[in-house]
């Protein structure tokens, strides 16, 4: 991500944030992280955070694959700079599953605008996703998989997935209320929750700023962007400011949760 306009119109209180979460963001950790997301209900912006998360930690230095486990179209894969493509074949999938080394694995695979490496699976089998992901998460860094809305008997797959779950609501108190509880689920469940609001009616209000500080869990914000509406996937480097400090404090907040002394990596 290029900081440099920011810098060069920060106040020194900003400046110091913005290098405190630079450094966060690019820190190493022994194992691979492997991130599902997850919504309360349809459209409040889980491809969007998915996306926005996977192209700072890989503007970071960290090797991040994208898992589209959702609905095609927009997906986390858009949002993270690719245009549409077709989907892994299962003959894709037993190559990958063979390689050996990162440029086998990664052979074939469309590598993003924001240097996201990109797999299309182009549906939401949960047995397909431990045949053809799991063997190969461990040449990435993070591995984020977009399950779009999953609760119940769903809801254990994903935590089986992954080492740390992000749940997304809107900035709606039930909404943010059945978020809580999800992750206390998830908390239980032997994972690291992450709490999301987003903001898809431009309600956002000092409140929710403060609310974001009392949670139980980590969390964070992201910003309303116009930008996530059009017709053609933006690169994270020429979205507005605010958008792009959102998905800085994201990803700080997931390195965070990666972190042995923080999270549980599993």
């Amino acid at each position: 991500m290029d900081l440099t306009a920011v810098f060069r119109s920060g106040a020194p209180w900003r400046v110091r944030e913005l290098t405190r979460l630079d450094t966060q963001v690019r820190a190493r950790h022994p194992l691979a992280a492997r991130v599902g997301v997850i919504g309360v209900t349809w459209g409040v912006g889980t491809s969007v955070t998915a996306g926005l998360m996977g192209s700072v930690l890989a503007a970071h230095g960290h090797r991040v694959l994208a898992v589209n486990a959702s609905r095609p179209g927009k997906s986390l894969l858009w949002h993270s700079g690719q245009p549409p493509f077709a989907p892994s074949t299962p003959e894709d999938d037993e190559r990958r599953v063979a390689a050996s080394s990162f440029a086998d694995v990664t052979d074939g695979l469309p590598l993003a605008t924001s240097g996201v490496y990109c797999l299309e699976l182009a549906d939401t089998a949960e047995a397909r996703w431990r045949h053809a992901v799991a063997p190969i998460t461990r040449f990435f860094d993070y591995t984020i998989t977009d399950w779009g809305t999953r609760a119940g008997a769903d809801l254990a797959t994903v935590t089986q997935a992954a080492t740390i779950v992000t749940v997304v609501a809107p900035a709606e108190r039930p909404a943010v209320q059945h978020a809580v509880d999800l992750a206390g689920a998830i908390h239980e469940a032997g994972r690291t929750p992450v709490v999301v609001v987003t903001d898809p009616k431009k309600a956002w209000t000092p409140a929710w700023t403060e609310l974001l500080d009392l949670m139980p869990f980590p969390a964070a914000h992201i910003a309303y962007d116009t930008a996530h509406g059009e017709e053609r996937p933006r690169s994270s480097r020429r979205l507005p400011t605010a958008t792009r400090m959102s998905g800085l404090r994201l990803a700080a907040t997931i390195t965070r949760a990666a972190t042995p002394a923080e999270g549980t990596l599993r």
